[in-house]
């Protein structure tokens, strides 16, 4: 229909409504003057009208109208019965589906009976239509599942395009319900069928949308059929974009985009709809199989429409008092208005529906307790299901056996491929990848969600994913791509079975940059839906509780984390430019803010800023962001390392660790700060602990497996420690830390040839040639304390020189020098050292509190007193 001619039509209705009913039909006569044809659709419109207002409901009135209107137009449908279609005869047409008509045909080849659907003539020319038609015929063709009706072929005869599908003998649910409700069991048995069918269907991410008794038929054994996917909703393909005019077609070809009747709440406001509707539509065909009749019907389509968005059913019991309990709370919650207050998935109706069948009279709740709250899914054996009916109060008992796959618990996203051509734009691609990994990693219901550093090292990898999940160590993988030209992006991701190599789910999302925040909640939420994730209150309320984002802003901050990662003082600098430009395009966008804080403690924390600076600056920042949103696991981290590293108010700092890793256990840094603030407060077990977990979640992190071989060598256990120290050369061989511990383990181990061999090559990896010959010619007697006074003293007197000392390169770090002045028994110069660094405040000194190479000095007052100044126990 034209828009205009609709806007038309809407507007002389809508006056209509507000006269007294005698003065309507006047009113119309005059608003059409002449137009026979607009008259018509407005008192076609007027006679099926209903006094619902509100602005949910005209949603609904807007499918129901259009529908009512055009089908006034009428069809005219080509006669082809008894005409040959490619190998096809045609015997007599048996129904008029959701996208096209369908006829008896003989399939002369092969000599069996067929059911074939042909677009109807008066939209073979429509090419939205005509595609929609040909995406159904693939869709649908994707299933194979015994309880759905199977598509043979997708074919052309002349102008004519046709599937062929099989034909069921039988009669549809709609036929068999014009007799009465079902027995129970049933009742339950072809709701199992059904729900399993829909779930063959839900996992290939396909939502049937239009089902109803009348699309499921019954084959003379009773077995169910579930048919018609002409309205069923894939979502687009990577490279297509659905027009804005295919959207509408089905309601432009004279049907509502599902029966009214059995249209969730969601899909008659017009929402965008998922597998939950589905859901919903199935409870109100399992309630009428039950009782006989429709939950919400009403004596008009528009009362039905009010009934489904604001009604209560009667409830089940008083309808089929030997209805069990179960069953009606399985109904009641399928029922639910709100779709995130159904079953998160059919998959769920299923494993409830199997579970009723084999213990009805058990709670549905203590089932459900029972499972731990873990999703779990059950699959049926083949030839295992035992008859075992018996006579029970509610009707019988059919028992199912069954066995238990693996849920999933750990999940990898795998770096998004950046599709649009840009090599400039990979930091797009990065950034989302990594937002989308953050809003999994707080889903309390997920162990382990890999994090950012271990899974960029796939990025433009090809090898099979099965592959990688097994070096994760993870239950399944995301895959995904992403595309962003101007201010659009679109997005596809897929979640992959690394034993199989099946997609589980995939999805496409094209939208406006600035509702780039709400698409990565709204995509966490159905990627949890997908995995059986249980979502708390919290949870929901977090994805729920999203703002739009400034497309300005949000570019700028994804090119902000872009250049964080290398910590350099240029790209900081950089960094912190992006994050500024970011947070005065858009205040309320409180990552950009903590991106600010972020950079200012990392200068603090590398030294390139005086000390004292970046704790004044950015420790206000992330304080106000507390204040306005106290769930956040990176502002708490964050707040913990500026207290412990930056103000050494250790007890204060590990509180804030702990909330952090509360919010979001998988929180891989908060957890390696955490371990780095227990171990320089000598609580050896619980820093290790915590380095080895921030392990599991980023395995590949060759910084958390230095970090845990020094602990480790902390601990006087050096071996371990060199153990460690090969993972992490595996890793990253160019890594100079890792022969710096060498040489630590060896020197500790009186092996001095071989520490001055790794001493000999950290110098040479940091391109320092002058030291190795310092360390070399020193050594040059056999005398490895005379070796490493003279380098200690080269190192002094450069640290002496140099604009600031630095926490990574040990050549900068008075700590280190100090552990080499105490290992050849300078104890008074590295005390010199230490206490220079605790009038610098140098964040690092407190490790000083937990090296070996240091202990010897505890019982020194000089370190005593440094030790009661940091607010470390002595």
């Amino acid at each position: 229909m034209n828009p205009d001619r609709w806007r038309r039509i809407k507007e002389i209705y809508n006056a209509a409504l507000d006269l007294q009913p005698g003065r309507r039909d006047a009113y119309v006569e005059e608003a059409c003057a002449g137009d026979e044809s607009l008259l018509m659709e407005v008192k076609t419109l007027l006679d099926s009208r209903s006094d619902i207002r509100d602005s949910f409901e005209e949603r609904a009135i807007e499918f129901v109208a259009k529908a009512l209107v055009e089908d006034r137009a009428g069809r005219t449908t080509e006669d082809l019965i008894g005409r040959r279609v490619s190998h096809y005869l045609i015997v007599d047409k048996i129904g008029q589906g959701g996208m096209g008509e369908v006829f008896l045909a003989d399939d002369t080849s092969l000599g069996r009976k067929v059911a074939l659907k042909f677009l109807p003539p008066h939209l073979q020319q429509d090419t939205a239509a005509h595609k929609r038609f040909i995406r159904e015929a693939h869709s649908a063709a994707a299933l194979n599942h015994p309880n759905i009706c199977s598509i043979y072929e997708v074919g052309n005869s002349g102008s004519k395009d046709f599937i062929s599908m099989e034909y069921v003998d039988g009669q549809t649910l709609r036929d068999r319900l014009a007799k009465g409700p079902l027995p129970l069991l049933e009742a339950v048995r072809i709701a199992l069928e059904v729900a399993e069918a829909l779930e063959e269907a839900h996992e290939k991410s396909i939502i049937h949308r239009d089902l109803k008794p009348a699309n499921i038929m019954l084959t003379r054994k009773g077995h169910a059929k579930v048919m018609d996917f002409g309205l069923a909703k894939q979502l687009i393909p990577p490279g297509e974009i659905e027009s804005q005019e295919e959207s509408v077609t089905l309601t432009r070809s004279g049907m509502t985009p599902g029966t009214l009747a059995y249209m969730s709440p969601e899909q008659l406001r017009g929402e965008c709809v998922d597998a939950r509707s589905d859901v919903f539509a199935f409870g109100i065909v399992l309630y009428e199989m039950i009782s006989g009749i429709h939950p919400f019907r009403k004596a008009t389509g528009m009362d039905t429409a009010s009934a489904i968005l604001k009604d209560s059913p009667q409830h089940l019991g008083e309808l089929r008092p030997d209805a069990p309990v179960l069953l009606q709370h399985i109904v009641e919650k399928m029922l639910a208005k709100d779709p995130n207050d159904r079953f998160s998935s059919i998959h769920d109706v299923t494993i409830d529906l199997k579970e009723l069948l084999e213990k009805p009279d058990r709670p549905l709740e203590e089932k459900r307790r029972q499972r731990k709250t873990r999703r779990r899914s059950f699959v049926l054996r083949a030839g295992a299901v035992i008859l075992a009916l018996g006579v029970a109060a509610g009707g019988g008992i059919w028992y199912l056996a069954y066995q238990e796959t693996k849920p999933i618990e750990s999940i990898a996203v795998l770096p998004l491929e950046n599709l649009s051509g840009d090599p400039q734009q990979e930091y797009f691609a990065d950034g989302m990848t990594e937002s989308l990994i953050t809003d999994l990693s707080r889903l309390t219901g997920l162990k382990t969600v890999i994090a950012r550093g271990s899974v960029m090292r796939y990025k433009k990898t090809q090898r099979p994913v099965a592959d990688i999940a097994k070096e994760l160590g993870v239950d399944a993988v995301i895959t995904g791509a992403v595309a962003r030209s101007g201010k659009q992006m679109r997005l596809t991701a897929q979640l992959v079975d690394p034993q199989t190599g099946r997609q589980l789910w995939t999805a496409h999302y094209e939208r406006d940059l600035g509702d780039v925040v709400t698409l990565q909640k709204e995509l966490t939420s159905v990627i949890a839906g997908e995995i059986r994730v249980k979502l708390t209150a919290k949870e929901r309320q977090a994805l729920g509780k999203v703002r739009g984002v400034n497309p300005e802003a949000y570019d700028a901050y994804l090119m902000g984390l872009h250049h964080i990662y290398t910590f350099s003082p240029n790209d900081m600098d950089k960094a912190l430019g992006y994050f500024q430009d970011a947070a005065e395009k858009d205040p309320a966008f409180m990552p950009a803010r903590l991106g600010i804080s972020e950079v200012w403690n990392l200068r603090d924390y590398l030294g390139h800023v005086p000390k004292g600076e970046g704790y004044a600056k950015g420790v206000p920042i992330v304080k106000k962001v507390l204040e306005t949103d106290d769930s956040s696991d990176e502002a708490h981290e964050l707040l913990g390392t500026y207290l412990t590293w930056g103000a050494w108010q250790w007890e204060p700092g590990v509180r804030e660790f702990k909330k952090a890793i509360e919010i979001n256990p998988s929180n891989a840094r908060a957890r390696y700060f955490y371990s780095l603030t227990l171990h320089a407060m000598r609580r050896a077990a619980e820093a290790r602990g915590q380095m080895e977990r921030a392990i599991e979640l980023d395995p590949y992190n060759s910084t958390f497996h230095s970090c845990l071989a020094l602990e480790l060598i902390s601990e006087g256990r050096p071996d371990e420690g060199l153990v460690e120290l090969e993972k992490t050369a595996t890793l990253d061989a160019r890594d100079p830390r890792i022969y710096w511990l060498r040489w630590e383990v060896h020197e500790r181990k009186a092996e001095f040839t071989e520490a001055i061999a790794q001493a000999s090559e950290y110098f040479a990896r940091l391109g320092r040639s002058d030291l190795v010959r310092t360390v070399q010619d020193g050594y040059a007697g056999a005398d490895y304390r005379v070796a490493i006074i003279r380098l200690a003293d080269a190192l002094s007197a450069e640290l002496d020189g140099a604009g600031r000392w630095e926490a990574i390169v040990a050549i900068r770090n008075p700590v280190r020098i100090a552990c080499l002045y105490a290992a050849a028994g300078q104890d008074d110069r590295a005390l010199d050292l230490l206490e220079r660094a605790c009038q610098r405040g140098f964040g690092p000194l407190p490790y000083a509190n937990a090296w070996k190479q240091l202990e010897h000095l505890r019982g020194n007052p000089r370190f005593q007193e440094l030790l009661r100044r940091m607010n470390l126990p002595q």
